[in-house]
């Protein structure tokens, strides 16, 4: 009896040392990742590039945080997500996408959220908040693969 248990209970250990290992191995790349400006899914590519395949116009001046953004690629569909920060009023960020997408917005002059199509037909979310005295913009596409 006394073995079964030291067995289970080694058996146990080692599941959890490389559940452990795993977890801090993908953490260790996501960190170097986020460093070299990588999301963490391994698509390395430049804020213009990003942009360009999610359809979304990247906000005049507004800065990209390196490791902020991703893409998701799944089964049926990508999505795309650009985080930039502007010094700039929510208002005026919003005009800006409601001219360049075919986009509708609800809020205020402090958060607006918006939803539509991109220039190219995609489906789009840009969230507009304020965040640490800056206006945060997440722009969302998804775009389904084509059969």
């Amino acid at each position: 009896m006394r073995n079964s248990i030291f067995s289970v209970s080694v058996c146990a250990a080692l599941v959890l040392v490389g559940c452990s290992k795993e977890t801090h191995e993908a953490a260790s790349a996501s960190q170097d990742n986020s460093k070299a400006g990588i999301p963490a899914n391994g698509l390395a590519m430049s804020k213009e590039e990003l942009a360009a395949k999610a359809d979304i116009p990247l906000y005049p001046g507004a800065t990209v945080p390196e490791g902020q953004s991703k893409v998701t690629p799944s089964g049926a569909e990508t999505r795309y997500e650009i985080n930039m920060f502007t010094n700039d009023p929510v208002d005026k960020v919003a005009q800006f996408y409601k001219s360049k997408m075919k986009i509708d917005r609800l809020g205020n002059s402090t958060s607006a959220d918006m939803m539509g199509m991109t220039p190219k037909g995609e489906l789009a979310k840009i969230k507009i908040e304020l965040k640490d005295g800056k206006t945060h913009i997440q722009a969302i596409t998804v775009e389904e693969k084509k059969s």
